[in-house]
């Protein structure tokens, strides 16, 4: 009942056609926005008429076949009650019953497309630019744009865990300037 996670007890029903909630905690009723009175003694697929197009209805089944825990990735739910992204923990008991903890993990896989979206922006404005750009950390390279790369006449690989004093730049008769790095690009 103290549990932060939310929590089902589940029967198989019509040989792991569906499940019956057996008991469902308080945590699980705040997920799911589904009362403990409403939840026990009714189907998942009754109170969730979607999951069956989640892969939380094929990983009960499993677990009941086979007796092997598992857990299961993140996935998005929605229907017209309740969305979002769920994570579950699901065991067999010596019961025969098949118990989930399952976790409402919406809010990390929106923060964590925000930095994908955010890496991406990052990436294309970092790759664009017409001046070389290097990213340094303790003295050495650990990332450099493509203007950088044509500027010093290298390959990313050349320049990755390069330092300052490795790059020259020496003026051609022409007045170019022929720059690379002299560690790490064989002449």
């Amino acid at each position: 009942q103290n549990l932060s996670s939310g929590m089902a007890i589940y029967e198989a029903k019509d040989n792991g056609a569906d499940f019956i909630f057996r008991d469902f905690n308080p945590a699980a009723e705040e997920i799911t926005r589904i009362t403990r009175e409403k939840a026990v003694g009714n189907s998942l697929l009754s109170l969730f008429p979607r999951m069956e197009e989640s892969e939380l209805l094929k990983a009960l089944r499993r677990v009941w076949e086979t007796g092997q825990a598992e857990q299961l990735a993140p996935f998005y739910y929605r229907d017209d009650t309740r969305e979002g992204w769920r994570e579950n923990r699901i065991y067999k008991l010596p019961s025969g019953e098949i118990v989930a903890l399952f976790n409402d993990v919406t809010e990390q896989m929106k923060a964590e497309e925000s930095l994908r979206e955010s890496e991406k922006q990052y990436r294309t404005l970092f790759e664009s630019a017409q001046d070389g750009i290097f990213v340094m950390s303790e003295g050495q390279v650990v990332d450099a744009n493509r203007a950088s790369l044509r500027i010093y006449d290298c390959r990313r690989e050349d320049i990755i865990g390069s330092r300052p004093e490795d790059f020259s730049a020496l003026r051609q008769s022409d007045g170019s300037l022929d720059c690379h790095v002299k560690s790490t690009i064989p002449r």
